[in-house]
């Protein structure tokens, strides 16, 4: 109650929003760089993505090399053919350069599924 009654709450939500911008337009020039014709959606969601790739993947194959290079993402292939393309990306617990470093290491595991 003290936290939502002092100036440090609002603090704290301009603090966290800046971050999690930052995070997201990391996020979004990494794509750009290592993986080209990505689009997103779901900017405004503030934790996480939907990207589109620039062409269908095998989603468990796409699964099974990013694991095997520690990096978690999720293909929403498994919800019908209109996701072959699509994955979420969760960016919020990242620093801005582990962002890039996880997405040249998507686009490894892109071009080995």
């Amino acid at each position: 109650a003290r936290l939502l009654e002092s100036a440090a709450f609002d603090r704290h939500v301009r603090v966290t929003r800046r971050r999690l911008r930052a995070r997201r337009d990391a996020l979004a020039a990494a794509l750009a760089r290592h993986i080209p014709g990505t689009r997103l959606e779901g900017l405004a969601a503030g934790l996480h993505v939907v990207a589109r790739l620039p062409r269908p993947i095998d989603g468990a194959a796409l699964w099974r090399a990013a694991q095997a290079r520690d990096v978690g993402v999720y293909p929403l292939g498994m919800l019908g053919p209109g996701y072959a393309d699509a994955l979420v990306l969760g960016y919020a617990g990242l620093s801005e350069p582990a962002i890039d470093t996880a997405v040249a290491r998507l686009a490894q595991a892109l071009a080995e599924a």
